[in-house]
């Protein structure tokens, strides 16, 4: 959606239609046939323009303190991983801290520790793998009072 269409919106208490069909036309990605649901619901608060995200990242997305490298080798995947972050500043509901790593052999762990938005580090504990990981992942996650979702992704390859 554009910053222009965004702004349009009124603020809270948007209604959003959404339609499911069953089938979809590969090279065209038209729906094929009849409906199989219809959802109605109500949205909050309209979502913020890519402008106003930009504007202010921390307010939006926090940040990860004692990350500086997305190589593979740098990633802790096993034992305790120490954190420091700051949560975004238009937090008002608590967030979580996610690990998710994967093999090139379809092995995957996933592992998510709840924290206060009054935190700043956190130690988690990750399961002991048999298996080396190609891929992870650090994810910084949670909402604002509209329920508005934030996600800061920290990716190791």
């Amino acid at each position: 959606m554009s910053d222009d269409t965004i702004e349009e919106l009124q603020d809270t208490n948007l209604e959003y239609t959404s339609v499911a069909y069953a089938d979809y036309d590969a090279s065209t990605f038209e729906p094929i046939g009849e409906p199989v649901e219809t959802r109605t619901q109500i949205i909050k608060r309209k979502p913020e323009t890519l402008a106003e995200l930009k504007s202010d990242e921390l307010k939006y997305f926090g940040s990860f303190s004692n990350l500086s490298s997305h190589t593979i080798a740098d990633m802790v995947y096993e034992g305790v991983v120490q954190m420091t972050f700051s949560v975004p500043t238009h937090a008002s509901q608590d967030f979580s801290l996610g690990f998710s790593f994967e093999d090139d052999s379809d092995n995957e762990s996933v592992t998510a520790e709840d924290i206060a938005i009054t935190d700043t580090t956190a130690d988690v504990t990750l399961p002991d793998l048999s298996w080396i990981p190609t891929y992870g992942v650090y994810d910084l996650m949670g909402s604002d009072e509209f329920g508005r979702t934030s996600k800061l992704a920290w990716e190791f390859e």
